[in-house]
């Protein structure tokens, strides 16, 4: 983060988002989306700005805990679809996967 990131203004006054807590921003973000070599960086970059690592560390565990509901409820739907008697169905236009609306693993043309 640079200097311009302290000094931006919104139509409402000054930025509440500075470079120390944009870091911090950036290492929550990082762990949620188990970026690793983002989070060194931006541990790395927050540090060379004075950051405690008290303070990254809780930025992390923002992260981490973002990252584990989101596992959590990834599981969650699988197990729904995938229990006993449970019919799931594709949603409409496919999962995003580039499969088209077989979905992953299709190998039929279409």
């Amino acid at each position: 983060m640079d200097k311009q990131a302290t000094d931006k203004q919104t139509s409402k006054g000054p930025s509440a988002i500075n470079a120390t807590v944009a870091e911090l921003i950036a290492v929550a973000a990082s762990m949620a989306a188990g970026f690793e070599a983002g989070v060194e960086y931006h541990v790395a970059e927050g540090r060379k700005l004075g950051l405690a690592d008290e303070d990254l560390v809780v930025a992390a565990n923002v992260g981490l805990k973002l990252r584990q509901a989101s596992m959590e409820s990834t599981v969650h739907a699988a197990k729904g679809l995938l229990a006993p008697g449970a019919e799931g169905e594709a949603k409409e236009g496919g999962c995003g996967c580039g499969h088209g609306h077989g979905g992953c693993g299709d190998d039929h043309d279409h």
